[in-house]
């Protein structure tokens, strides 16, 4: 794969940034993660909603879907991530069948 230069960046000597596809994908799912943040506060805001176990669960998806599709696009999805992505689903949605009685 590629290495950074002696500067620890991905820049060439004449400033402009060296990126590949895999790049160009990780960028458009932390833009993804991002909008959907947004998206979801500013219907909370829009609506006069508070932050509700359903808004946690939204987000929880909406940040690490993207996030785990961004290391797996890079190679760097391991076993340590995948657990801390999956827990913090499970934490999420732990009581979501005890919500919908």
């Amino acid at each position: 794969s590629r290495e950074p230069n002696t500067t620890g960046s991905y820049f060439a000597k004449g400033g402009e940034v060296k990126m590949d596809s895999k790049d160009v994908l990780s960028l458009m799912f932390g833009a993804i993660g991002v909008l959907g943040v947004v998206g979801g506060v500013g219907n909370r805001l829009q609506t006069r909603k508070g932050i509700g176990t359903q808004f946690i669960r939204y987000i929880a998806i909406v940040v690490s879907l993207p996030i785990a599709a961004a290391l797996a696009v890079q190679g760097m999805l391991t076993e340590a991530a995948v657990s801390v992505i999956l827990g913090a689903l499970g934490y999420a949605f732990a009581g979501a069948a005890k919500d919908e009685r």
